[in-house]
């Protein structure tokens, strides 16, 4: 089975781009977060390696993580998308909420099926899904 650095190492080849060190250092970084990130938080965690990486590199390098499917783009909240790693990750959705921004991960199979049946009824060709619902965690709503 290839290891995600190959994968991301065959994307960059097919696209004709190369795998250079400084992508080799936002790939490291990015696989090693283990929860929902933000394109600024990857670049400071690569500030605090030291490393001289540019924020347009990062965002750039970002773009092609999302794109080779190593990363995805969610929860769009003030004007911020927060990103997180798909590889060997099952899928999930998410409750997110509004008061202090605590993101609960849930799988409910129900949801899937339904949104199959829809495709179905449809004629919906699914690509990607995904469920952010917002609300109050049970720690807001007991705060006055």
């Amino acid at each position: 089975m290839e290891d995600n650095k190959d994968i991301f190492k065959s994307f960059l080849k097919k696209r004709g781009s190369k795998w250079t060190p400084e992508r080799k250092a936002i790939f490291d970084v990015v696989r090693s977060m283990r929860f929902h990130f933000e394109a600024d938080e990857l670049f400071f965690r690569l500030r605090q390696r030291k490393s001289k990486i540019s924020k347009g590199s990062v965002y750039r390098t970002i773009k092609l993580l999302e794109a080779a499917d190593i990363i995805r783009p969610v929860i769009f909240t003030e004007r911020h998308t927060h990103y997180e790693n798909i590889l060997g990750r099952k899928h999930h959705s998410h409750l997110i909420c509004r008061k202090c921004g605590r993101i609960i991960e849930f799988f409910r199979p129900e949801i899937s099926d339904g949104l199959k049946k829809a495709y179905r009824e449809y004629g919906f060709k699914e690509i990607d899904h995904k469920v952010e619902a917002t609300g109050l965690c049970r720690k807001c709503q007991k705060k006055k």
